[in-house]
């Protein structure tokens, strides 16, 4: 077995490790023996597939593999289960039989995404539960929910189709005179924050008109930062009905009160009660004849009652609705939260007589926005954790890790004496497996300081085919050795703009250096830069393996390869053309990729001449 690697495995003393040979376990550290529960020599006599629970025919492939990553259950010997994540690996290169594998428990870890998952479907289902329509918008003033309600009642198409698109979008149920005045009140709401109550007419997806009170409000992120708006609209059709024939259909009015969940009251001038539904007297915990004919310095303490009083009072001196939220006990001292609409009161003939109110119990709705808010930060607490964990660790494993590369190729150079080929081979692979390592940390952390906003564009004027020619001189070694043909096609003015030198040749370097890995022998690689007004745009193509159509977009995505043995086959993280994506974007250009499976890849990109385009 081979000793160096059989100690890199019991090493990591803070991971549970076994070896084993086909299943059959040869040996387990301390870790292995606590997470399991078992002694060393317990384990040695038992196979590794006893442990797993729910296990298929590929879990013995899985366990036996090389080189691999999954996830299973496993069983201790007190009989609970736990999740684990299990990193396998040959030990013996003489023998590939014989395995390492790290186990790591993520119990927690997916116990916290179940709950989260949970949390989150609990909260759709409780707003698609709430009748009035909800939706919600991001700073751009775009759909990024809504409720069952608003999408069926109001836009008359799927949630799913609503989210991504605008009020402009939807002319067929918004006319577009309402859609400018809503977009108006929305951006005045993203510029100066607080909450909007207003009253309109809404063409509903039945075919008729309905009058509604929407009530918006503005949204913001941990830091204070407005990032959206949610709307809640209560349509009021019925209310206003109601209250206009009050007066002469009372005993129609009687029974719609009687129907409706809410509870509805009215008043006159003098904030004097004319009646109720049973709802509102069942709360109070009075009969409706004994609340009609009291105010509410007879029925609630002073403090509720002056500001029941002054709530009546505004609405009937502006002659409009209005919207209030209050804290209400019941008679037995449970609290809840209200949300209470007033409108004015009316005779048929437009009357001003008193005051209509309708309050509504929405603590369950209140409580669901507090979860929301809470996943949310904790959401964007674990990311900027996991954000700064990369990137010191990242500083700390490069301290020693140019240690290594520096003294290897000191040794390579025989300053301390010559080398025989065995151990010169050796250091060559200690160097450049130093410098492969170090450029996926420097990766990592790139993408880790453009996650934090911490990278900054030093712009020089820059000849960028003076910089294309000098990543070819740099690469051009490798695409030697495979017989690649590189062809350069300047169609450009002057070459001359204002970039980040660095940024911009790690884009080239990754662009270019990728169609020589992903070319095959003897192919070639065309490489044009075409200057326009105000940007240039390169294009660099290959004759390589190509891209399938339905992997597209997964290619400027953070550790991706578009297949599972490609990184084994060819190398890599996947972050190249993450880092690419970002900085072409950080310089206000854009990149593309065209490409079919099997007939090589052409990725496209412009970057301005200018800073700003100035």
């Amino acid at each position: 077995m081979n000793e160096e690697r059989y100690r890199l495995f019991f090493g990591n003393l803070s991971h549970a490790v076994l070896i084993h040979r086909k299943g059959q376990i040869m040996d387990a550290n301390i870790e292995a023996c606590k997470l399991l529960g078992y002694t060393r020599e317990q384990l040695i006599t038992k196979n590794l597939l006893s442990f797993v629970v729910g296990r298929d025919n590929n879990t013995e492939k899985s366990i036996n593999g090389e080189f691999a990553q999954f996830e299973l259950k496993l069983r201790r010997t007190d009989g609970t289960v736990m999740d684990v994540e299990i990193t396998s690996s040959p030990v013996d290169e003489g023998d590939n039989s014989i395995q390492g594998i790290i186990i790591c428990d993520i119990t927690e870890h997916k116990n916290a995404d179940n709950n989260l998952k949970n949390q989150l479907h609990f909260v759709e289902t409780l707003l698609d539960t709430i009748p009035s329509p909800i939706f919600y918008k991001n700073k751009n003033n775009v759909y990024i929910g809504c409720n069952k309600a608003f999408s069926k009642e109001i836009i008359g198409v799927p949630k799913t189709e609503i989210i991504g698109k605008t009020l402009f979008d939807f002319p067929y149920s918004i006319p577009y005179e309402m859609t400018s005045v809503y977009h108006k009140y929305d951006m005045e709401l993203m510029l100066h924050g607080g909450t909007q109550v207003y009253e309109g007419i809404v063409r509903k997806t039945d075919g008729t008109s309905g009058n509604f009170i929407f009530n918006k409000a503005s949204f913001t992120d941990s830091s204070g930062k407005i990032i959206g708006i949610v709307g809640v609209m209560l349509e009021i059709t019925e209310y206003k009905k109601a209250a206009n024939s009050l007066i002469e259909k009372t005993t129609l009015l009687e029974g719609l009160l009687e129907s409706l969940p809410d509870m509805v009251f009215f008043k006159d001038m003098d904030g004097v009660y004319l009646g109720c539904n049973p709802i509102l007297s069942e709360f109070m915990g009075r009969s409706v004849e004994d609340i009609v004919g009291k105010n509410d310095f007879d029925l609630f303490d002073e403090d509720t009652a002056r500001f029941f009083r002054e709530k009546d009072k505004k609405v009937i001196e502006s002659d409009s609705s209005r919207k209030n939220e209050e804290w209400l006990d019941y008679p037995d001292g449970y609290k809840v939260l209200f949300e209470t609409f007033k409108a004015p009161l009316k005779t048929p003939d437009g009357k001003l007589i008193g005051s209509l109110g309708v309050s509504r119990d929405i603590t369950a709705r209140k409580n669901a926005e507090q979860l929301m808010l809470e996943a949310k930060i904790a959401a964007e607490i674990a990311n900027r954790t996991k954000n700064e964990f990369i990137a010191n660790m990242s500083h700390e494993l490069r301290t020693p890790l140019n240690s290594i590369i520096g003294f290897s190729d000191v040794l390579l150079e025989q300053m301390f004496g010559e080398l025989n080929n065995e151990q010169e081979k050796y250091l060559g692979h200690i160097s450049g497996s130093g410098r492969q390592l170090l450029g996926i940390i420097n990766s990592i952390l790139d993408i880790s300081k453009i996650e934090n906003g911490e990278v900054e564009l030093y712009y020089e004027n820059m000849n960028i085919v003076d910089l294309i020619h000098e990543t070819i001189k740099i690469l051009k070694p490798l695409a030697i050795q495979k017989h690649i043909s590189i062809d350069v096609q300047d169609r450009s003015v002057t070459g001359t703009c204002e970039l980040g030198k660095t940024q911009i040749s790690q884009v080239l370097y990754n662009i270019i250096g990728n169609a020589i890995k992903f070319t095959p022998q003897n192919g070639s690689i065309s490489i044009s830069i075409v200057e326009n007004e105000d940007t240039f745009e390169v294009s660099v193509s290959d004759s390589g393996i190509g891209i399938p159509e339905e992997r597209m977009e997964e290619i400027f995505l953070p550790f991706r390869q578009l297949e599972s043995h490609a990184s084994r086959r060819y190398g890599g993280t996947g972050l190249g053309l993450a880092l690419v994506k970002e900085f072409i974007e950080m310089h206000g250009g854009d990149i593309y990729v065209k490409s079919e499976s099997g007939k090589g890849s052409n990725f496209i990109f412009t970057i301005p001449k200018k800073v700003n385009g100035k």
